[in-house]
């Protein structure tokens, strides 16, 4: 019996021999969360169980057992069982009548053999479809949680819909030719000012890098170069260009009120200075009325204005619950503007006379003040201290929030004794911007998009970003993907012919119900969230005419919640080059079995046994390490060079 040798091993002996020592020799496994395995591979055994006659539900309840043990937030990150449920029975329904006989065929082992040495791999499914051509099939899903801005306000990247527009890097609203799910390496990308993005290794950002702060150059760079550079500052976005919007309240009013207004007894603003109240006033187009009370400060109540704080859904709220209404994100530069000034006025200051500082005790205002800012082009960060009280008692906390903006959109100021103490406004990316750490993640749900601009960039949190695949790969690309290519030659040498490969593509999120009208027919809205089935579905079940609600239908058709990709088989050129240069690879493995010989580069920082090489090279002590950071794995047969 030959040595085994799997693509993963291959690829990871090509990488760098000692990683290949610790991990196929040691067996050394970083430790990871369990759904984080568990989340993808329990969906495939789910939709696997039936073929082998097996039942689905057993790979759910174990998933289950995992689920229930996360705290609330740790539930976030993860599909609930319910949710698996709802993707099986989609799933199922969808292809419920695809004409595929799966003859048992799920979870294939296949074994080739050449010079003495084995390949092994493990195939998804080996359907036969009604023409008798067989397939390799293998399944894509999606939870990303990433969150863009559209014209339909905030929405998770893994909601996005063909008919969204985002903003481009000129901050105007751009379509979406193209959405694609899929699984896959990712790593995670932690900035300065605390923020943190998750991206596969391709993924590209316009940045500033360079080996030296004074000697940066503007570049695309994908994630897995970032490590390559000593500085790498990521580009803000640049402020969103919207129109004027009729709103409930005149921006700065609102701005002040929120700042240091009462919601609570009466509409009041506290202890306002003579500039704010006027400039209050002036907006409102009210006069205000002075209240004194004993031991406090003068308010100026405002009449007339209760009504419009309940429809914003401010009414009774106090400091540490105060909000930005969403409606407000919505409005031109300039009334967006005369918000942030109104904030600024009563509960900002300014920072070192070049940038701004904003305090808050409200988790919900700091969040919706640093996103107020990234509409404008400008770059946060966020710190939050704990308040105490005389005699040691623990008051809330304190976020401060320290800021700086475009010179395009002038300073976050009216009241003149602020303007005065800015020397010379400051916008510089390295502060808040500068990549501070990177590190793999292991295998994630991600979603790539393909804006309509001609530089393909999109705002993304604060901050640009690029295209990163299409939906479908091109005729030169399309089977460069080395395990493929082998499957499909195992196949053959094992006497099993496969004629092409199907990809199937499904959304974790269920197509939404249309919402019954009082009339009793449905609604039409343009951004619901449904596919055809469902939505006709629906008609039906009302007993509607369809042929009122064709342009609907023809508009839901474009929504993607189930998608099958056939791709024909790869050449015997290009398999022949790919099986060789695999073997040879394999060759080097048997004949240098202890080899340890370190691949040292800059990418070292993203590999996931960087510190333990980096301790062993300088003779410290690996054990605790290990200890710490890794689980031993029994090697299995296929790992191991007798």
């Amino acid at each position: 019996m030959g040595d085994y040798y799997s693509h993963s091993r291959i690829k990871s002996w090509r990488r760098c021999r000692q990683s290949h020592y610790y991990k196929y020799v040691m067996g050394l496994v970083r430790r990871t969360a369990p759904a984080a395995l568990l989340r993808g591979t329990t969906f495939h055994e789910m939709l696997d169980a039936p073929i082998q006659g097996k039942d689905w539900m057993e790979p759910l309840e174990k998933y289950r057992e995992v689920y229930d043990q996360f705290w609330d937030e740790e539930k976030e990150n993860y599909p609930s069982p319910d949710e698996l449920i709802s993707m099986y029975h989609r799933y199922q329904a969808r292809w419920k009548h695809d004409g595929l006989d799966y003859e048992g065929k799920s979870e294939v082992t296949i074994f080739a053999e050449c010079r003495g040495m084995q390949f092994k791999g493990i195939i998804d499914k080996l359907p036969v479809d009604h023409n008798g051509l067989r397939w390799v099939m293998d399944h894509k899903c999606l939870d990303s949680n990433h969150v863009v801005e559209t014209s339909r306000g905030k929405v998770k990247m893994s909601d996005l819909k063909l008919s969204d527009k985002v903003f481009s890097s000129q901050g105007d609203l751009i379509g979406i030719s193209e959405i694609m799910h899929q699984k896959r390496e990712a790593y995670e990308i932690r900035l300065k000012g605390g923020r943190v993005f998750r991206a596969t290794a391709e993924h590209r950002w316009p940045a500033l890098v360079g080996s030296r702060p004074d000697r940066l150059k503007e570049c695309l760079v994908d994630t897995q170069s970032i490590p390559l550079y000593s500085h790498v500052y990521l580009l803000p976005e640049r402020p969103r260009n919207l129109p004027n919007k009729l709103l409930l309240m005149d921006p700065y009013s609102l701005g002040a009120l929120i700042g240091d207004g009462s919601f609570t007894q009466g509409i009041r603003l506290c202890a306002p200075e003579s500039e704010i109240i006027r400039r209050v006033e002036k907006g409102l187009g009210i006069q205000s009325t002075r209240v004194s009370l004993p031991h406090k400060a003068d308010s100026y109540y405002l009449p007339g204005m209760k009504p419009v704080i309940r429809l914003m859904g401010l009414s009774g709220k106090r400091s540490h619950e105060k909000f930005i209404p969403e409606s407000y994100f919505g409005g031109s530069i300039g009334q967006r503007m005369e918000l942030l000034r109104g904030l600024m006025d009563t509960d900002g200051t300014v920072y070192k006379k070049s940038s701004y500082l904003f305090v808050t005790s409200s988790d919900q205002l700091r969040d919706d003040v640093q996103r107020l800012i990234w509409s404008l082009g400008g770059i946060t960060l966020v710190r939050t201290i704990t308040t105490r009280y005389q005699g040691g008692r623990e008051g809330r906390p304190s976020h401060r929030l320290k800021f700086t903006l475009p010179e395009s959109v002038g300073v976050p100021f009216h009241l003149s004794r602020k303007v005065e103490l800015i020397v010379k406004p400051k916008r510089f990316f390295g502060s808040n911007l500068r990549v501070e750490s990177i590190k793999p993640i292991g295998v994630i749900p991600v979603t790539d998009i393909t804006v309509e601009s001609n530089d393909h960039l999109f705002s993304v949190e604060g901050v640009l970003t690029h295209n990163t695949h299409k939906v479908l790969p091109d005729e030169n690309t399309r089977f460069s993907d080395l395990q493929t290519v082998l499957y499909y030659w195992a196949c053959r040498e094992n006497g099993e012919k496969v004629d092409g490969v199907l990809w199937d593509y499904i959304r974790t999120k269920p197509p939404a119900i249309p919402e019954t009208l009082k009339s009793g027919g449905l609604s039409k809205r343009s951004n619901i969230d449904t596919d055809y089935p469902t939505y006709y579905g629906e008609i039906k079940r009302l007993g509607l005419n369809p042929a009122d609600y064709s342009d609907i239908l023809e508009k839901v058709k474009k929504n993607v919640f189930f998608k099958r990709v056939p791709l024909p088989g790869p050449s015997e050129v290009l398999i022949g080059n790919v099986v060789k240069d695999f073997f040879d690879t394999a060759q080097e493995i048997r004949d240098n079995p202890e080899s340890r010989t370190r691949n040292m580069t800059r990418d070292c920082k993203s590999c996931t046994y960087f510190n333990l090489c980096s301790a062993e090279v300088r003779g410290l002590d690996t054990e605790f390490i290990i200890k710490q950071m890794y689980v031993v794995q029994p090697r299995k047969e296929e790992d191991v060079s007798p």
